[in-house]
Order: C-alpha cells, then structure tokens, then sequence
C-alpha cells in the first residue's frame, strides 16, 4: 500500500512528508543514495528494476487530509522519480488522488518536461509546486553521470515553461557534481525560479574533491545577489562556521508549499 510518511535524517531537509509509489529508478545516477539504503533491508534489491503499487492511494489520501498534518507539504519523492522513464501515467493517478483533497504538493523530478503532460491537473492545485534536480550543465558530463535522465538544460527547459504556465518551481542543487556548473546555473534559473536548496555531495571518493567552504561562500553570494530565495542544507552550512546565516537561508520548511 502506498504511504504517505515522514522522512527523516537528510530528507527531512526538503519535506515534512512524503509519498512514494515507485520502488527503484531508470536513471542510472552514479551517485545514488537509493540502492545502499534498500539493500540494507533487502541484499537482492536492484535498483534498476523499477515497479509501482498504488494500492490505497485514494485512502491514504483521504487519512492524510483529515488529519493533524492535513495541510502540510507532501513530496514526490525521495526513492523513485514521478516521471521516470517507467511512468506512464500512474503520476496523474497519484495527483487526481492528491487533488481531490486539495493536498499541499512538492515535486521533485528530473524529467519536468514530461511532466508537462499533466499541467491541467496540476494547475488545479492550490498548493503546488515543481521541481527539479541540477546536477551538470555541460551535456557530457549529464549523461556520463546520469545516463537514463534528460540534460540539466532540458531540465531546465521544462520547469521555464511550468513557470511561464504560472507553476511555482524551485530547484534542487544536490548533489553538487561540479561547483562551477552548479554556479552558472544557478544564475540562468534566478531569471524564473522562485527558490532553490542547495546542498553537496555526500558518501562518494569524489566529495574530497572539491573545496566545499568555496562553494558555499560563493553560492550563498551569488544567490543573494541574484535575489532568490533559498535554503542551505545542514551538511553543506556546517562549512561556513564564518558565514553569518539569514533565519530564512537555514529553516527548513521556510519554502514549503
């Protein structure tokens, strides 16, 4: 049965709720958290073997809104992409539930273009917003990193035209792959996006590579100058012991819908 939940640890940074309907992704992403988790649980897991249960969802929608919690964010989703490559209309079944109970809706996909497919349900909501993960700007290096998933530019591409549709859209930088790139776009979506969080990457060799103190003081520079919104998550704020943080820029659930 499908479950809306409360995450913890990291995830909880980006949402108070979640639901997940998809177990694995068709990404391929180098860095993926997903695959150590599961395997904990489960050592056959192969992430790459994607399968949905939208068994309850209805229920389990109808539970949540009538509850305490009733009007507060739930996120699409930490374990699967809502528009991954499998999906073929079982998102829209999940947003016709979620709808019905006017939920309160984060996004999180890699693939908002094709999530443009169901903007006449999602422009129903009254809270609602999309999302996406940057990662690379260069094409190269996206589809050296994730194979199965569109370039960051078509990633921008689609979450521009939920903004133009009138869509609140923000963006997730985490993992940060290459702080330059993360940089520069930063920069290009400052000119729609309505906020970002920004992260770092963790539990790969390639995370001491990069000097995270840097990144940190010139992304916080950079989106302040540009004017947006944004929140710094915990495991990269904890280098910048000499940056005097804005109660905004460190709330976690400041930019929740």
């Amino acid at each position: 049965m499908s479950k809306i939940y409360e995450p913890k640890g990291k995830a909880r940074e980006y949402s108070p709720f979640a639901l997940y309907y998809f177990k694995g992704c068709d990404h391929g992403c180098f860095y993926c958290y997903v695959p150590r988790i599961m395997k904990t649980f489960n050592p056959d897991y192969v992430h790459s073997e994607v399968s949905c249960s939208l068994s309850g969802i209805q229920k389990e929608c109808e539970r949540f809104r009538k509850s305490k919690n009733g009007e507060k964010q739930i996120l699409l989703s930490f374990t699967g992409d809502p528009y991954c490559g499998y999906e073929n209309g079982q998102t829209r079944e999940v947003l016709s539930a979620l709808l019905e109970n006017q939920c309160h809706i984060a996004i999180l996909t890699k693939n908002p273009m094709k999530a443009l497919r169901d903007l006449d349900l999602i422009s129903k909501f009254e809270n609602i917003k999309m999302g996406t993960t940057l990662t690379c700007l260069d094409d190269s290096d996206s589809k050296k990193c994730e194979p199965g998933a569109p370039t960051g530019i078509e990633r921008i591409e689609g979450l521009k035209l939920f903004s133009e549709c009138g869509i609140k859209t923000w963006v997730s930088f985490e993992p940060v792959l290459y702080p330059e790139q993360t940089l520069k776009m930063i920069e290009i979506v400052s000119e729609f996006i309505d906020h970002i969080k920004i992260g770092k990457l963790n539990n790969h060799p390639r995370e001491k590579e990069i000097d995270w103190k840097a990144f940190l003081m010139d992304a916080v520079k950079l989106s302040r100058n540009l004017g947006l919104k944004f929140y710094v998550k915990n495991d990269l704020a904890r280098f910048g012991n000499e940056l005097m943080f804005k109660y905004p820029e460190r709330e976690q659930d400041y930019l929740n819908v």
